[in-house]
């Protein structure tokens, strides 16, 4: 007769542990995956690292896979759509992480942009997608690499460092 109480009571106690109000308990938690990919060229690239980086009243959204780093500078208002301009769009390629073997710079186009669609200070995030094209810088024109590179379909969630 106890071992059926206790049945009775743990049944019970499940059965009402989640409430319809603020489910704490059988919510699934928030994917907090930080990442940067992007479809370029034929296959998609995976950014190894990535970052914002506040600089005044610019913020920098980078990204880094081994040899190959995209940065995007945008003067954020809050969420929405921004320009990728040849001002503020550059990827770059490196020999040994630190010496550049050739810089692209954003085309001029309506079409490149980045939009921040989640900016969450509190959980310490921003996430969005983007989409540009960058051509060589004319000094590396002559190195053999591709004249132009294009990210497609892009997306990032990027960890907000403490200010």
């Amino acid at each position: 007769m106890r071992n059926l109480l206790y049945l009775i009571l743990f049944t019970a106690f499940a059965l009402t542990a989640c409430s319809k109000g603020e489910k704490v308990c059988c919510d699934a938690p928030e994917d907090n995956t930080i990442f940067m990919r992007a479809q370029k060229a034929d296959t998609t690239w995976q950014a190894g690292r990535t970052g914002l980086i506040f600089y005044e009243d610019s913020v920098a959204i980078y990204g880094t896979n081994k040899e190959e780093h995209l940065i995007i500078n945008i003067k954020p208002t809050g969420i929405g759509r921004y320009p990728i301009t040849p001002q503020n769009g550059v990827f770059t390629l490196t020999t040994g992480g630190d010496v550049t073997s050739a810089e692209y710079r954003a085309t001029a186009s309506s079409s490149n942009y980045i939009n921040i669609t989640r900016y969450d200070a509190t959980r310490g995030f921003a996430e969005g997608e983007f989409s540009a094209t960058f051509v060589i810088n004319p000094r590396y024109a002559s190195s053999g690499l591709d004249n132009e590179v294009s990210f497609i379909e892009g997306k990032f969630r990027v960890d907000i460092p403490y200010q």
